[in-house]
């Protein structure tokens, strides 16, 4: 025996096969022997040929009989066990939309996408066809976000998942729960990549009380008002609008809590990048008064920097709310105890100001006592020669 020879086992194998009926409905296997342009002759391996006419084999992905070539090897569904001369009815279009359903059934157990193009809007939804197959989708479930009119997407091709079969003529899709697992995928991959200090780009996508929401390639961070401008600002819509591209830089990263904390990066005027050289430790400079808060006051020592005064640092004297003592508004001296550039934060001090008042002030009363405790000696000592000179 070689390899190429079969053993009598296999031989009777094939005898069995042959003679095994064909039913109708059942999906075979076959080899184009001859193509006419009208009709395919299949070598089945059974007793009988299979024919295959041309209209089994037209589908909507365009293939044609013309196209078939002899010795090519195709899945077809029996129609007839027996045409009247002894072959049996063979179709191609209905053994691809066995693999239809079979592509269809993949998707909705296991999320794999299927290409779809829109073609018609109805009640509820759009529709249109995967292959031969008919679908819909509901209005719901077209975009991420809601389609206000679904004629827009007439026409268009999207890549959808299958979420309900209904019955062997239609099924129901979405591209919402698509989009939604491509953008699970992207926010993975940003958790995993981004790095604090990193200068990105990225679309306002939303307007809160809080800051602005800014989507960085899938994935949206926040930009809190504070991190909008280096001026004070109240409202984001002060500084961005929806749909504005931005650059941005990301403080924090997240992945545990999904959060990403953003710095718009548009600060070519921020006087925080100069503060060291505008001021320094233990001076002292005046200031007015923007903000209180039951632990301190706000104090604007020039446009953009803001300092604070803590409760304890406005007087020698206990002090139980800064509204008691001070006002919105006011003027008032303050010596600089400490600057953090990088976080944006000067303290400062009302009472340690008014010391150095204080202290200058006997310094200067000294100096005057000084002064004219010499003019008087002067006096003794030219008083009478001066009276002399005079007369």
């Amino acid at each position: 025996m070689t390899d190429n020879e079969m053993t009598m086992e296999e031989l009777m194998g094939d005898i069995d096969k042959s003679m095994t009926r064909l039913n109708q409905g059942d999906c075979v296997e076959g080899t184009v022997i001859s193509n006419n342009g009208e009709e395919l002759v299949v070598n089945l391996e059974h007793m009988t040929d299979g024919v295959m006419p041309k209209n089994e084999m037209d589908f909507e992905d365009g293939s044609s009989i013309e196209s078939v070539e002899v010795g090519a090897k195709l899945r077809f569904v029996v129609v007839k066990e027996d045409d009247g001369q002894g072959n049996v009815v063979l179709s191609r279009k209905r053994a691809l939309a066995l693999d239809v359903w079979d592509e269809i059934n993949e998707s909705l157990e296991s999320g794999t996408p299927l290409s779809v193009k829109v073609s018609e809007v109805v009640k509820g939804g759009v529709v249109g066809k995967y292959k031969g197959i008919r679908f819909f989708m509901p209005a719901s479930q077209v975009r991420l976000e809601r389609v206000e009119d679904l004629n827009e997407v007439i026409g268009e091709s999207m890549d959808v998942v299958a979420i309900e079969v209904r019955n062997k003529k239609d099924f129901v899709v979405s591209g919402r729960k698509y989009l939604e697992a491509q953008r699970a995928l992207k926010e993975e991959e940003i958790y995993k990549t981004l790095q604090a200090g990193e200068t990105v780009e990225g679309v306002v996508r939303r307007l809160a009380d809080f800051g602005a929401f800014v989507d960085i390639g899938g994935v949206d961070g926040l930009v809190h008002l504070s991190e909008l401008s280096w001026k004070r600002v109240k409202s984001a819509s002060e500084v961005v609008s929806v749909g504005d591209r931005v650059k941005v830089t990301v403080l924090n990263v997240d992945p545990e809590k999904r959060r990403i904390s953003l710095r718009l990066a548009d600060y070519a005027n921020n006087p925080w990048n100069t503060v060291n050289e505008m001021y320094r430790v233990d001076q002292v400079v005046t200031g007015v008064i923007r903000r209180l808060q039951p632990f301190g006051a706000f104090v604007e020592l020039s446009e953009g920097l803001e300092g604070l005064v803590h409760v304890s640092q406005i007087s020698d004297a206990r002090v139980e709310k800064p509204s008691d003592v001070l006002s919105v508004g006011q003027e008032v001296k303050v010596r600089i105890l400490g600057i953090d550039a990088d976080q944006q934060r000067i303290s400062l001090s009302i009472k340690a100001a008014q010391d150095n008042e204080a202290e200058a002030y006997e310094a200067y009363a000294q100096q005057e006592e000084e002064a004219n405790d010499a003019s008087a000696t002067l006096g003794d000592l030219f008083g009478d020669k001066l009276k002399d000179f005079l007369k």
